[in-house]
């Protein structure tokens, strides 16, 4: 299925914040479908957005880790 039709422009990473626990857990982890660097690429993108990073921690503390290397991508 095609998402041609989501406009990320329209988004920002402020959307996590209303995913469930399970989602979070999928998101914040290595995800080997990816082609490349995934926790460079997540930390690029929650860079702007420290608020997500303590939010995903609190809602999924099984991913903290995961989180701390994307955070660290970022400095």
């Amino acid at each position: 299925m095609s998402f041609n039709w989501i406009n990320a422009e329209d988004y920002t990473m402020d959307t996590i914040l209303l995913l469930d626990r399970w989602v979070i857990r999928y998101i914040m982890s290595e995800n080997p479908w990816y082609n490349g660097d995934y926790a460079y690429d997540m930390g690029k993108a929650l860079s702007r957005y420290p608020h997500v990073i303590s939010f995903c921690k609190r809602k999924a503390p099984e991913c903290t880790d995961y989180l701390d290397r994307i955070k660290a991508v970022s400095k």
